[in-house]
């Protein structure tokens, strides 16, 4: 899967490009920092995109069940928790290296929603 979402940064746009095993920034055509994610992470990103929105939120037990079904094995809340908190700081550091000012979180509400625009 490869997904990219518009970041609007003073009167300049870039993206944010998610390709399942990383995430960067690009300004134009040029990568401008970028952030590996593990499995899980990716497992949680790519479920929030594909089945979250403002009119449709996906719970976190919604994210719990379909992680025992793809990674065979159990998934805590707290392990959740601590996967987005995760990928919150990877986002927060891809800002920071492309200089980027946005103060929005990448994921606004743990079991609600993603915060960009497709």
């Amino acid at each position: 899967m490869h997904c990219s979402f518009n970041i609007n940064n003073n009167n300049e746009s870039l993206q944010l490009i998610y390709n399942e095993e990383k995430i960067y920034i690009k300004r134009d055509s040029n990568k401008i920092s970028e952030e590996t994610l593990n499995s899980k992470e990716s497992f949680v990103f790519k479920y929030l995109i594909e089945h979250s929105s403002i009119s449709n939120p996906q719970s976190a037990r919604d994210v719990e069940e379909s992680f025992k079904l793809h990674f065979d094995e159990e998934f805590s809340l707290y392990a959740l928790k601590n996967i987005i908190a995760s990928i919150r700081k990877k986002y927060r550091s891809l800002c920071k290296k492309a200089k980027v000012d946005n103060n929005s979180e990448l994921i606004s509400n743990l079991y609600h929603r993603l915060n960009l625009k497709h």
